[in-house]
């Protein structure tokens, strides 16, 4: 950009070399063997009243203006003292000596370049597009459309300004930003270190906190088992400690019948015998005269 505007300031103090901008309708200049705006790159024509020629000149797609070359006026054919000779292969042309160079373009044949600058060499392609548009649309009858070419560079220079100025800012403001994210990063980074540490005590308070909760669950389960334990010895006891039925009780219940009424024991029971110490007795009698058992 440094480069860019010594240019442009150069280009404008140049105008008085060509006299005259204009674009075309059909795109051609006034003295040209082919179009202007060829390659559909929008050139616009330079008169230059010192040569009397009008050039073609590309603005930023071309940065040259250039010419058609003249047919050789020398007597042998070639050029004459005006004149210089140009060729490529076994093709030969003439260009103006001091204000024409041959085409240093590569395969390029009959065509010659001004040594005067382009004026409208650093306007750029979407300048002279819009240029070329306000002037047809104004006048859309017209078949050439003059226009003031150090306007156009002046506005040319307010644009690169403005883009200078533009990315100048947008620098600015990255490098802002990009502190700014160094800061956040490491503000970031701070407090992420300060939570860290609280977190880290948070969880060992919660830690400490379920450990006693278990310490206490477990306890209350073991004292609840050993209630319970106690519980049944008790009731075993008290269950063992029940009198138990007597001989005869259980004698008696055993002779119950399945209707639960008592029934004689079983006539095939073994005979009771008598004490074996005990004599028989006699009946008393009367008189010491026995008695008889009365009969019957």
């Amino acid at each position: 950009m440094r480069l860019l505007l010594p240019t442009l300031a150069f280009a404008a103090l140049s105008l008085a070399e060509y006299q005259e901008f204009f674009f075309t309708a059909n795109g051609t200049c006034p003295g040209l063997a082919w179009d202007c705006a060829a390659g559909g790159m929008l050139a616009a024509c330079a008169y230059d009243s010192t040569v009397d020629k009008t050039y073609c000149c590309g603005g930023a797609a071309q940065g040259t203006c250039r010419i058609n070359s003249p047919d050789c006026l020398g007597s042998d054919g070639g050029p004459s003292s005006t004149q210089q000779l140009c060729s490529v292969g076994d093709t030969n042309w003439c260009c103006l000596k001091d204000a024409e160079v041959c085409t240093p373009k590569q395969g390029q044949i009959n065509v010659c370049i001004a040594t005067q600058p382009d004026t409208i060499a650093n306007v750029s392609q979407e300048l002279l597009n819009d240029t070329y548009s306000s002037l047809t649309s104004a006048a859309p009858s017209a078949t050439t459309f003059s226009f003031d070419a150090a306007s156009l560079v002046a506005r040319a220079l307010s644009t690169s300004s403005s883009i200078v100025a533009s990315s100048q800012a947008a620098t600015t403001t990255s490098a802002t930003v990009s502190s700014s994210a160094a800061s956040a990063t490491s503000s970031s980074s701070s407090s992420e270190s300060s939570s860290l540490s609280g977190g880290a005590i948070a969880g060992i308070v919660i830690g400490c906190v379920f450990g006693i909760a278990a310490i206490l669950i477990v306890g209350f389960l073991l004292f609840r088992r050993r209630r319970n334990n106690r519980g049944g010895a008790t009731n075993e006891a008290s269950y063992t400690s029940v009198p138990r039925q007597s001989t005869e009780k259980r004698e008696v219940d055993m002779a119950k019948g399945p209707s639960g009424a008592y029934e004689l024991p079983s006539p095939n029971r073994p005979p009771a015998e008598l004490d074996v110490g005990h004599e028989p007795r006699e009946l008393p009698g009367g008189r010491g005269v026995p008695s008889e058992l009365p009969g019957h």
